[in-house]
């Protein structure tokens, strides 16, 4: 227990006698002398030390029998007077992200959106790529219905005795331009894994650089919010 160094704290302790001992009379023991002693100022500040050590001591101003105190208390102000005390010489450091998205909710619905912000980015890039492709297909030389169109699409890049074969593309790139020209004229999703139609944009990106770019929109949202709750 913290002692305070404004009370005057005594005790009994055994004194010791520097006079001459009286015989000791039979059947009886002589009574040892106990004087009242001042406890010093030095003792009690070791004790004080020592009461930090034990852990009975909060390390500052608050001990464990103030917070005591406060908490037992029948008025409510002592125990608001302590907490305001007790943070203000206990900073802790504020886990902001939990406190704007305490279930992780808000990071990553702003992860998924830029993922298909991204996706959506290279769709568009590669429709845009095949659009030309994709017109003269739909008015072809074997008509302009699905069936004529699917015919001319098998004449420019898997027949090579067409006059209409593509012997101007790798074998890769004719693959490629089928399958993407043949999706938009069914209807269908393209590959996003088109490095042809994307080359001008730095080629397919790979998983990690998406990740990168869907934390970094996520983080972003986070500190935004987080702002925002340290500016009110």
């Amino acid at each position: 227990m913290r002692i305070d160094n404004t009370s005057n704290i005594t005790g009994t302790y055994l004194s010791p006698n520097l006079q001459k001992p009286a015989p000791e009379k039979s059947g009886k023991t002589a009574e040892k002398v106990q004087d009242k002693v001042f406890i010093s100022t030095e003792y009690r500040a070791s004790k004080e030390d020592q009461n930090a050590v034990d852990g009975t001591n909060t390390g500052s101003g608050l001990t464990i029998e103030s917070a005591m105190k406060a908490l037992n208390a029948e008025d409510a102000k002592e125990l608001r007077s302590f907490m305001e005390a007790w943070k203000s010489e206990n900073q802790l450091e504020v886990n902001w992200d939990a406190a704007v998205d305490p279930d992780g909710s808000i990071y990553a619905a702003a992860y998924v959106e830029s993922l298909v912000s991204q996706y959506e980015k290279q769709r568009t890039t590669i429709e845009a790529y095949y659009a030309e492709a994709h017109k003269e297909n739909s008015s072809s030389p074997y008509g302009s219905d699905l069936r004529g169109s699917l015919m001319y699409l098998s004449a420019k890049y898997q027949v090579e005795g067409s006059i209409y074969f593509r012997a101007d593309m790798s074998r890769e790139e004719r693959a490629m331009a089928y399958y993407q020209e043949r999706a938009l004229l069914m209807g269908s999703n393209v590959s996003l894994n088109d490095p042809y139609a994307l080359a001008s944009v730095g080629g397919v990106p790979s998983r990690e650089e998406a990740d990168k770019i869907a934390e970094q929109a996520a983080r972003e949202k986070l500190d935004a919010l987080i702002q925002i709750r340290k500016n009110r």
